[in-house]
């Protein structure tokens, strides 16, 4: 059995081509032997199986990280699959779990985006049963059942909020987000609180330790932050408004230098770390004549990461047009070299 592709800096298209294709041969040679011996392939043993159950017990305490897929998508689109690609290089000593909301997910094997991931060793596919973590807290148990976000055009924004801080409540680790391509490890920095404007603490990329105060604070919050309309409401809003209350500042710009025990020993960031271009310039991220603005923009930031600002540029092309390259597709093709591979095979421009 294949252990995986830990690193590919340096590496020409055909090898990782090549490479990708054994590992695709080994997993569907082991689905068909399943299937004729009559056993579901989930069911194969732990070095095949691919797909199951998150089980607590595989989860490393603090030292792993998370990406929810909370629409109900059965699936991942190219730019979320080069996300978390790129966790997966730059983290090869971490779990990086994709968790679905559901059992039934696309056939793995199949998929154009999942079944690339599989090449690498430490990318785990699982699927969690939300009531199960999020009734781990009387407050959070409370927003689960009376809010109504399930009937919300808002809902997977609101149950990854949930979900972010009962997993970092649970399990500590970090909880990552399909809308920033991490171009730098952010293991080194220990717990931190992203921001992208100086008053506002994003709630992804979170880092903290298990029972950290601010998430337990998080979850008994989420019932009174609740807004229907307001995806930010129960995320970066709550946790914003909950830090500036508990120690006692009128800015979190003022937490750089001020100590507080609600952060514990959290670092807050500043807003070059991982938002390099601004929310008002989202769109240079994927137009091909602001391409090289912006990679000179990382480059004298030294960003560890780029938010894609997804709720403006989902539906932009996210690799361009044949030799027009986008920012995205340039830093595409290091951060995330079988995906982009794929995307490139298949024509998906």
């Amino acid at each position: 059995m294949c252990t995986g592709l830990a690193r590919h800096e340096g590496a020409d298209f055909a090898t990782l081509n090549s490479e990708l294709q054994i590992r695709m041969d080994e997993l569907a040679q082991a689905q068909e032997e399943a299937e004729e011996n009559n056993m579901e392939f989930d069911e194969l043993d732990d070095e095949v199986k691919i797909f199951d159950e998150l089980d607590p017990n595989e989860v490393m305490l603090n030292g792993d990280m998370f990406f929810f897929v909370s629409s109900g998508a059965q699936d991942l689109n190219s730019r979320e699959a080069c996300t978390v690609e790129a966790a997966a290089q730059l983290h090869p000593g971490r779990h990086i779990f994709v968790l679905f909301i559901t059992p039934n997910i696309t056939n793995i094997i199949q998929s154009h985006t999942l079944s690339v991931l599989l090449s690498y060793n430490n990318v785990i596919f699982r699927y969690i049963k939300v009531s199960k973590y999020l009734r781990q807290n009387i407050y959070l148990e409370q927003w689960f059942i009376e809010s109504g976000f399930q009937e919300s055009d808002q809902m997977p924004d609101h149950l990854t909020n949930a979900l972010t801080y009962a997993m970092l409540n649970k399990f500590g680790g970090t909880a990552l987000s399909f809308d920033v391509l991490l171009l730098r490890s952010i293991s080194w920095m220990g717990d931190i609180l992203p921001r992208c404007q100086d008053d506002l603490i994003e709630s992804t990329p979170l880092t903290l330790k298990s029972k950290h105060p601010l998430a337990l604070d998080a979850m008994e919050q989420m019932v009174h932050f609740h807004d229907s309309t307001n995806p930010k409401a129960t995320g970066s809003y709550l946790l914003t408004q909950r830090l500036k209350k508990k120690c006692s500042v009128e800015f979190i710009t003022e937490l750089l230098f001020k100590e507080c025990g609600a952060k514990s020993d959290a670092k807050v960031l500043t807003s070059e770390v991982l938002c390099p271009v601004e929310e008002d310039k989202h769109w240079r991220i994927f137009d091909p004549a602001r391409t090289k603005l912006v990679l000179q923009n990382l480059k004298e930031h030294k960003s560890h990461g780029l938010k894609l600002w997804r709720e403006y540029t989902d539906s932009y092309p996210s690799w361009g047009s044949a030799g027009k390259p986008t920012a995205f597709s340039s830093l595409a093709q290091d951060a995330c070299p079988l995906i982009n591979l794929r995307v490139g095979s298949i024509n998906q421009f």
